[in-house]
């Protein structure tokens, strides 16, 4: 726990605002937890015992060390074991590069680490003398630049691999194979990856999985979105009623709109889900789930293949279903709101309703 100035953390992910007490705030990020009690004048952050490894590797001592590579962290090594009776954070140490690439030990020298970061950063690590050289195949940022503008295109988790014929021969791959003999002193490109040769898909088959990937993907975003929207709008009406409880009217008039409300994200998502995983069986499965169901068959049993005719014809259908949804929802943002919050004025309330 760590007085952080004014900021929440990174990598945000949630906030809860205490409905008692505004000024009490909680944020969630990759490191934590930030706290403000002042109104996020200043921060204090809680540090929790998880985290998100990206990968995991051993090496080959007695007993063997540990490496991993955290999310929003460092790269780390430690011990399997000690004889103090556990793990304290004192034997963990970095080992270079950064927390989304791997971390390799040479399985000949084991003092030699190899470690990734995001962006093609790859160094080695010398845990003999602490230091750490930056050995990047091709030392260029590419942060917001077009991937086809760039002479290599890395993943953020990008694959290192050693050789188990020659040690000191290390592979790394961006849209090429790149090898070098010497700890990265010099690198050269020897392969580029390619299209499997045994797949009877051609580019242009791919091509078209992908383009009808992207358009799965933007509707199953238009439905998030408009499911964030309708939530925001029944928390309001919440709050709404419990200031106005007493007044059977505005309480009777809460009542009618979130009912439509409903309606409209009831076609679009479960409602009525409890997290257990008998809900698939006790409603039928909406608009989400099915986009989501579709996506994932073409994504993972048919990445080299273009939708089939059957495919194209559910997606339309589920296209078709959305837009017939959105319509509802545009009229409940273009009359039904605007009709509600014309009776809250006439009855000398404020508006609740922002949308």
């Amino acid at each position: 726990m760590e007085e952080a100035g004014y900021r929440a953390g990174g990598d945000n992910h949630d906030i809860w605002v205490d409905p008692l007490n505004p000024s009490r705030i909680m944020v969630a990020h990759d490191g934590g937890m930030g706290l403000t009690l002042n109104r996020q004048k200043t921060y204090r952050q809680f540090v929790f015992p998880n985290a998100q490894m990206y990968h995991v590797w051993t090496d080959n001592q007695v007993p063997y060390n540990v490496y991993g590579n955290r999310q929003d962290g460092y790269s780390y090594r430690g011990p399997n074991n000690s004889r103090q009776g556990s793990i304290p954070l004192g034997l963990w140490h970095a080992v270079g590069g950064c927390e989304s690439g791997w971390a390799i030990p040479d399985p000949v020298d084991n003092h030699i680490v190899w470690s990734g970061c995001y962006d093609g950063g790859l160094q080695v690590y010398d845990l003999n003398t602490g230091h750490a050289r930056d050995v990047r195949v091709w030392p260029e940022a590419g942060y917001g630049w077009t991937p086809a503008d760039l002479k290599y295109r890395w993943h953020w988790s990008f694959p290192i691999f050693i050789s188990p014929h020659n040690h000191k021969r290390v592979y790394v791959g961006s849209q090429f194979v790149h090898m070098t003999e010497d700890y990265g002193q010099s690198a050269s490109q020897v392969g580029e990856v390619i299209k499997d040769p045994n797949t009877a898909g051609t580019l242009e088959t791919i091509e078209n999985q992908v383009e009808f990937s992207f358009k799965l993907n933007a509707a199953m975003n238009e439905l998030v979105i408009t499911i964030n929207e309708i939530e925001e709008i029944r928390k309001e009406l919440e709050e709404l009623l419990v200031e106005q409880r007493s007044d059977r009217e505005v309480a009777q008039k809460i009542n009618e709109l979130e009912e439509k409300i409903l309606k409209v994200e009831g076609e679009l998502f479960d409602t009525q889900l409890t997290g257990a995983r008998e809900d698939a069986f006790r409603n039928p499965m909406k608009l989400y789930g099915r986009i989501s169901a579709l996506a994932s068959d073409v994504g993972g049993f048919g990445a080299d293949f273009k939708p089939t005719n059957q495919q194209v014809e559910v997606y339309n259908v589920f296209r078709k279903q959305l837009d017939d949804i959105q319509i509802q929802y545009k009229k409940l943002i273009d009359e039904e709101i605007p009709a509600f919050n014309q009776f809250l004025i006439s009855r000398d309330l404020e508006l609740k309703l922002k949308k």
